[in-house]
C-alpha cells in the first residue's frame, strides 16, 4: 500500500496542540514505524525534510529497511512544492532507486499535502499541528482511511474521535483507536500493522434482493477464490442511519457484486411527454427490488464504478441511466458467469497491489 505520512513534534506547539511525550521518543517511534512499513512491503509518501516532522523520521526508518533488505524498487515517494530544491538529495544519491519524485506546478505546501493525500491508500498521522490536522480533515472528506497514532497528542489525538466514528466497522471491534492513544510502546507498531493488514485484505460486498441466487456467488467467491464476503442484508448496525451504514460497509471492502434478479413486477404509468398511459397499453416488466438500485448508487459513490460488478438475471429491467455500463447476464444460475466474476476479483487484487 502507498501510505501518506503526516505529523510533527515541535516544542513551540506543545501547549497549543497538547503534544505529549518527548521529542526524542517521537523520532524513535516514527523511525520504527517507517522501518516496519517497508519490511511489510508498503511504500511511504512524504515531503518535508524538517527533522521535527514525522516525514523525516519515517524516511530514516524506511531507508534502514531498504538497505538491509536490498530492495530494488522505490520505497519513498516525495511530493513537494515546485519552489523547493530536491529534498533528500544526498540520500537519494546514496540510494538511487529508493526515491521517486513527483513534480507539480504549485508552490504551496497545502497543495502538495492534498496531492499526496489523493495518491495515498492510507494515511498515518503522528502528533502534528494545524497542517497535519487540515490534511486529515481533507482525508476524511475524501474517505481515506486514517490511522491516528495519538500517543504524542497533537493533530492525531484531535482527529481520532472523528476517525473512530467514520471508520467504526474497522476500529471499534478491537478498540485500535483507544490503544493508539496510550503512551508509546513497541506494541503500537503491531497495532498499526494489524490495521494495515485489515485494509490490505480483499473483501467483497454482496448486494442482493429476495432471490437466493446470491448464495451461489457467495459460495464461489469464498470457497473457490478464498475471498471473504460481506452480505449487505446480513449486517446489523445498531443506531446508525442508512448513509452511515453504507459508509461503514464500503470502508473495509475492496469491491462489490450487485445481483439484480427479477423479484418484482412494474410498469410505467406516464410516457415521455408526461401524459398518463392507459393501462391496456402497458405491460408489466420484470424488475429488481428497489433497494438494489439505491444500494448500487451508494456503493458506486463510495468505491467508484470500476470496483462494482453488476450481474443480472434473465430479462430483468435495468434502469435507463445504467444502460451504458458493462454488466453480465445469466439465464438461470450465476454459475453461468463465474469467469467474469473471477476476472473482476482478480483485477481488484491487481489494482490493490499497484
Amino acid at each position: 500500500m502507498r501510505i501518506g505520512i503526516f505529523g510533527s513534534w515541535k516544542s513551540e506547539q506543545k501547549d497549543n496542540w497538547r503534544l505529549s511525550g518527548e521529542e526524542v521518543q517521537f523520532h524513535k517511534a516514527c523511525q520504527k514505524l517507517g522501518e516496519k512499513l517497508i519490511q511489510e512491503g508498503h511504500t511511504i509518501i512524504a515531503g518535508s525534510t524538517c527533522e521535527r516532522t514525522a516525514d523525516y523520521h519515517f524516511i530514516q526508518g524506511a531507508l534502514k529497511a531498504y538497505s538491509v533488505l536490498k530492495i530494488e524498487n522505490h520505497v519513498v515517494e516525495i511530493f513537494r512544492p515546485n519552489n523547493i530544491e530536491q529534498p533528500y538529495k544526498e540520500l537519494a544519491n546514496a540510494h538511487p532507486n529508493a526515491f521517486k519524485y513527483h513534480d507539480f506546478v504549485s508552490d504551496r505546501w497545502p497543495v502538495s499535502h492534498l496531492l499526496s493525500l489523493f495518491e495515498s491508500d492510507t494515511v498515518i498521522v503522528v502528533g502534528g499541528a494545524s497542517y497535519s490536522y487540515n490534511a486529515c480533515l481533507a482525508g476524511l472528506v475524501a474517505k481515506k482511511p486514517i490511522i491516528p497514532v495519538s500517543s504524542f497528542g497533537g493533530a492525531s489525538l484531535k482527529i481520532s474521535k472523528q476517525v473512530e466514528r467514520r471508520f467504526h466497522s474497522l476500529y471499534n471491534s478491537k478498540d485500535w483507536v483507544g490503544k493508539l492513544r496510550t503512551p508509546w510502546s513497541e506494541s503500537h507498531v503491531n497495532f498499526v500493522l494489524d490495521i494495515l493488514s485489515q485494509l490490505n485484505s480483499t473483501k467483497i460486498l454482496l448486494i442482493h434482493g429476495r432471490s437466493k441466487d446470491w448464495l451461489y456467488v457467495k459460495d464461489f467467491v469464498e470457497n473457490q477464490l478464498s475471498i471473504e464476503t460481506i452480505v449487505m442484508r446480513g449486517v446489523f448496525s445498531q443506531g446508525l442511519s442508512l448513509p452511515e451504514k453504507f459508509e461503514q460497509l464500503a470502508f473495509p471492502v475492496r469491491g462489490a457484486i450487485v445481483l439484480a434478479t427479477p423479484d418484482d413486477l412494474g410498469k410505467a404509468s406516464i410516457d415521455s411527454n408526461g401524459d398518463l398511459i392507459e393501462k391496456a397499453n402497458t405491460k408489466l416488466c420484470l424488475r429488481a427490488r428497489q433497494n438494489i438500485w439505491l444500494e448500487y448508487g451508494w456503493i458506486w459513490g463510495a468505491l467508484g464504478r470500476n470496483r462494482i460488478l453488476l450481474i443480472s438475471k434473465g430479462e430483468v429491467e435495468i434502469p435507463s441511466d445504467l444502460k451504458g455500463i458493462e454488466f453480465y447476464n445469466y439465464k438461470k444460475n450465476p454459475i453461468e458467469i463465474l469467469e467474469p466474476i473471477r476476472h473482476f476479483i482478480k483485477q481488484l487484487e491487481v489494482n490493490q497491489a499497484i
